[in-house]
């Protein structure tokens, strides 16, 4: 677990590790407009940045992550037997605003119905 500065070089290096390697990757923070986790900005224009062959799930907890944190990642993942990039991403976001209150909560559920 990290608290980072989403305007920091160390935020994206933690979050570039983070969501090629876990199996589980969870933000809970602010959405930055979509700023903070866009894609190019955390990879660039290299193509192919995670692992295609690895089961993921990201839960991005902030306002409106839906319109923000989606299609970018499932793009990530595609491949030819797998054209939608939804066979080993699942993304679970969140609609309206978030509350910080109810975001470790939220995270909590999440972590133990998965184990």
């Amino acid at each position: 677990m990290y608290l980072v500065d989403p305007n920091s070089s160390e935020f994206v290096t933690a979050a570039v590790k983070g969501l090629r390697e876990s199996d589980v990757f969870i933000y809970d923070g602010h959405s930055g407009l979509g700023g903070y986790l866009e894609v190019g900005r955390l990879f660039g224009n290299r193509r192919q940045t995670l692992p295609t062959d690895k089961y993921q799930i990201f839960f991005f907890n902030g306002c409106s992550t839906f319109s923000y944190y989606n299609f970018d990642f499932l793009e990530l993942k595609k491949t030819a037997a797998d054209p939608q990039g939804t066979k080993n991403l699942e993304i679970l976001n969140t609609t309206t605003q978030a509350f910080f209150l109810l975001g470790p909560g939220n995270a909590a559920f999440l972590i133990r119905n998965l184990l």
